[in-house]
């Protein structure tokens, strides 16, 4: 049985359990989480960027000294507003309920993820721009980035986005309005740590995303909904498709990364997958003909 619960470190060794819905499961706090950062929790994203503001022509002229009888410059045209960038992004959504605890997770490998996911998502227009309108097959918007350990975007109701392979990159197809959600399938016994970025920003502090960031825990043989970027302890904000300029990294001025989501996955120290990678990879590849002529017999060569 499968729920939507993960985990966020606050240090080296706390992560955070999240659960959403009506699932609740008990954890245990390690430690009293720091004091907080600039706000009441600390790692919540600003909404939007302030809106510029502009000086009038007695501002910026007359106020400073300029003499009465002096003759105004003329107006300089005004600069042509920007081209519109086209395609999708990922917009600040409505609030969502998802409530987060704190446990402990230490880390195996450091800062090194052991596996990594990416997925490029836009409009079928953008899509067909990027694949450079190659005639590829369309299935669903999932990668297995290890035995047993799935990553894939889906709508609210858990059926994964239309996607396709190109090579070694995987394109995911939205809907401007369409809100869709970050799922990992975990089928392993260990847990597992998510650290997972929408347009280049971290989704629990909308800063830029990193390896060093702390994420999500996945219990073994459990599932991870991520449904939008946290904005406190009890909600996120839901991603939704949006235009390009209106994404939340855009409207932040770190638009250079809109249309990717990431996910890296941590494995804790001490666990296992149980049977290894290559054990699996060498049974997956085994061959029950491997030999496709007849063998000399031993010790001489023919029947006279």
């Amino acid at each position: 049985m499968t729920s939507r619960i993960g985990a966020l470190s606050l240090i080296s060794s706390l992560s955070l359990l999240a659960c959403s819905g009506t699932h609740r499961v008990p954890a245990t706090t390690a430690e009293a989480p720091p004091a907080p950062r600039g706000g009441q929790y600390g790692h919540y994203a600003p909404k939007s960027a302030p809106e510029p503001t502009t000086a009038t022509a007695e501002e910026s002229g007359m106020a400073r000294g300029a003499a009465a009888d002096e003759m105004p410059a003329p107006p300089t045209a005004a600069a042509p507003a920007p081209e519109a960038r086209p395609g999708l992004g990922t917009s600040w959504g409505e609030s969502l309920d998802s409530r987060i605890t704190s446990t402990t997770f230490t880390r195996a490998n450091g800062d090194t993820p052991f596996a990594t996911a990416a997925f490029l998502y836009n409009d079928e227009e953008g899509v067909s721009a990027q694949t450079h309108d190659g005639f590829l097959d369309w299935n669903d918007a999932a990668v297995q980035v290890h035995s047993g350990i799935t990553v894939s975007l889906t709508d609210p109701n858990g059926r994964p986005l239309r996607g396709m392979r190109d090579g070694a990159r995987t394109y995911a197809l939205g809907h401007d309005g369409d809100r869709y959600v970050i799922h990992v399938d975990n089928h392993t016994r260990a847990r597992l740590e998510a650290v997972a970025t929408v347009d280049g920003l971290d989704v629990m502090d909308g800063d830029d995303g990193s390896y060093e960031k702390r994420g999500y825990v996945i219990a073994p043989y459990d599932s991870l909904d991520i449904e939008g970027f946290r904005d406190s302890q009890g909600s996120v904000r839901a991603f939704r498709f949006g235009a390009t300029d209106d994404s939340y990294a855009s409207r932040r001025g770190k638009g250079r990364n809109v249309g990717v989501v990431g996910v890296a996955l941590f494995r804790e120290r001490g666990s296992s997958f149980g049977v290894s990678e290559d054990e699996v990879q060498r049974r997956e590849s085994a061959d029950p003909f491997p030999n496709r002529f007849a063998p000399a017999p031993p010790n001489g060569c023919c029947v006279r």
